[in-house]
């Protein structure tokens, strides 16, 4: 049985067990408390209503234990460039 969001990462990355990494699966709570913000905007940005910026990305990708780019493919799976504006620091797609 996985007991936290890093080792459903960890699952989906070796192919261990039947379930592959989904943000529906994640709790958002525990995910809120962890990054210290509000549990509607770990919503929003998981279901792609909202953009996180650079240092919420990069909250988020220490705490699922995968890289900046993995947290990337896995928020935007069908981005074709990804770039990180230099103003407002958000993820853009070109």
């Amino acid at each position: 049985m996985v007991t936290n969001e890093a080792e459903k990462v960890e699952q989906a990355e070796t192919g261990e067990g039947t379930k592959v990494f989904d943000f529906a699966t994640v709790n958002r709570s525990a995910t809120a408390r962890a990054l210290n913000i509000n549990v509607a905007h770990v919503s929003r940005i998981l279901t792609g209503k909202r953009v996180p910026s650079f240092k919420l990305a990069a909250k988020m990708a220490y705490y699922f234990n995968i890289s900046l780019e993995q947290l990337h493919d896995l928020l935007y799976p069908n981005a074709k460039n990804p770039q990180i504006a230099k103003k407002d620091n958000y993820y853009r797609e070109s």
